[in-house]
């Protein structure tokens, strides 16, 4: 059933997991990029998603129902994952971009 995903979602974010707060921080680098002046921000949140993103490759996740009834780890990241990577890969660069070619270095 959904509901076991939705358990360990939120069992993952009550426990700190990072890669479960990538999304989050994606959604605050469009905001800074499209409302703060000095765009530091966006690199600051770039940096944060990158390393919550890349954290998938180094801490297992654990699955959802292994069918004993409880979580097992994960057998690893499979093309649905490397595809969240890169894109939120593909946000943090654009978020340093911009960064770089923001109105206070326009002078």
């Amino acid at each position: 059933m959904g509901y076991e995903i939705a358990w360990s979602g939120w069992m993952a974010i009550l426990a700190l997991d990072p890669r479960w707060f990538a999304n989050p921080l994606a959604l605050l680098i469009v905001v800074s990029v499209f409302r703060d002046k000095s765009l530091s921000r966006a690199s600051i949140y770039s940096i944060l998603v990158l390393v919550a993103a890349l954290s998938c490759l180094a801490v297992p996740a654990m699955a959802c129902g292994s069918g004993a009834g409880g979580p097992e780890p994960s057998s690893g990241l499979r093309m649905g994952g490397y595809l969240w990577i890169a894109s939120m890969s593909i946000l943090a660069l654009v978020g340093f971009a911009w960064q770089s070619a923001g109105p206070e270095n326009d002078a």
